[in-house]
C-alpha cells in the first residue's frame, strides 16, 4: 500500500512539474517574441530652446500565447545621442495582436551637439529605442525580460 502511494505522488510530482514547466516555456517564449516598432514620428513644434517629437511605440505579440503584465523600459537616442528616457506601464497583450502607445518627447537643444541640433531643424534625424521589456510569466508568480532595440528615420 504504501508503494502505491509513493507511486502516485512520485507520479503527481512530475505532472504538476511538467506542466507548470511547459506553462514558463510558453510564457517565455511569448516574451522573447514580442516585437518593438516606431512609427508615425513627426515634429510638432519648435521653439528656441527646444522641439517637441510625437511618435507611436507599437508592442507586438505574435504568439499564441497571452502575454501579461508587460512593462517596457529605454533610453531615447536621436541620431545616437542620447536624449531621455521612458516607461511603459503595465500593459496586457492578447494573442497575435499589438498595443500602442503615443509618446511626445521634449527635447532640449541645450543637452544636444550643434550638428544634432542641425539635423533636428532639417528634419532629418533617426530615432532610436534601446530597452527592456519585462513580463509576468508562470501564472504572475516570476518575471522574465528581453532587451530589445528600435528605430525609425525621419527623412
Amino acid at each position: 500500500m504504501k508503494k502505491m502511494a509513493a507511486a502516485v505522488v512520485i507520479s503527481a510530482v512530475i505532472a504538476v512539474s511538467g506542466f507548470l514547466g511547459s506553462a514558463y516555456y510558453a510564457d517565455v517564449s511569448a516574451i522573447e517574441k514580442s516585437e518593438i516598432s516606431l512609427s508615425n514620428a513627426s515634429f510638432s513644434e519648435f521653439s528656441l530652446t527646444y522641439c517637441k517629437l510625437k511618435l507611436n511605440v507599437e508592442v507586438t505579440n505574435p504568439s499564441s500565447r497571452s502575454i501579461s503584465n508587460l512593462s517596457v523600459k529605454f533610453d531615447i537616442y536621436l541620431t545616437d545621442n542620447y536624449v531621455g528616457n521612458g516607461y511603459f506601464p503595465e500593459i496586457s497583450i492578447p494573442v497575435h495582436s499589438s498595443r500602442t502607445r503615443a509618446m511626445t518627447i521634449t527635447i532640449y537643444y541645450a543637452e544636444l551637439t550643434g550638428g544634432v541640433v542641425n539635423m533636428l531643424e532639417k528634419g532629418k534625424v533617426t530615432i532610436t529605442l534601446k530597452g527592456e521589456v519585462e513580463g509576468s510569466v508562470l501564472y504572475d508568480l516570476m518575471s522574465f525580460s528581453q532587451k530589445f532595440n528600435a528605430s525609425y528615420s525621419l527623412v
